[in-house]
């Protein structure tokens, strides 16, 4: 969403919505609406500028996916097959979190900036022992 404002008013708002949850569910809206404009002091502004940079210092380390190859040499990791069974057309990006840190894939999707999108997160497999076993 974007709009233009200041003290006297604001711009129509453009919007686009667009989901990708799975293979069969991905939707595309857009479009261009009237707004009104009333200013305001948030009452809680430096609370929920804490909290949100508390959900951000949060948030799991992440790394490229393919670091799980340098990160365990041993193992042997064959970064390869995962996402394997799905077509680039139908994938949006993929990882595994191991040892507290959330390896992703590359963005194959039309997402810019992948790391900021919410997904369905449909289910957290357990990555096989021999996949990463440590020496």
């Amino acid at each position: 969403m974007t709009f233009l404002f200041n003290n006297s008013g604001v711009s129509k708002v453009r919007y686009q919505i667009t989901q990708e949850t799975c293979v069969y569910y991905k939707v595309n809206m857009w479009g261009q609406l009237s707004a009104t404009y009333s200013a305001y002091t948030v009452s809680n502004a430096a609370a929920l500028k804490a909290n949100h940079a508390l959900e951000v210092g949060n948030r799991l380390p992440t790394k490229p996916i393919t670091d799980l190859v340098t990160d365990y040499p041993s193992a042997a990791v064959n970064v390869s097959v995962f996402g394997s069974g799905v077509t680039a057309e139908h994938m949006t990006y993929y990882g595994v979190i191991y040892n507290g840190v959330n390896y992703v894939s590359g963005c194959t999707t039309r997402w810019r900036v992948c790391i900021l999108r919410k997904l369905a997160h449909h289910r957290t497999p357990q990555p096989s022992p021999r996949l990463l076993a440590q020496p």
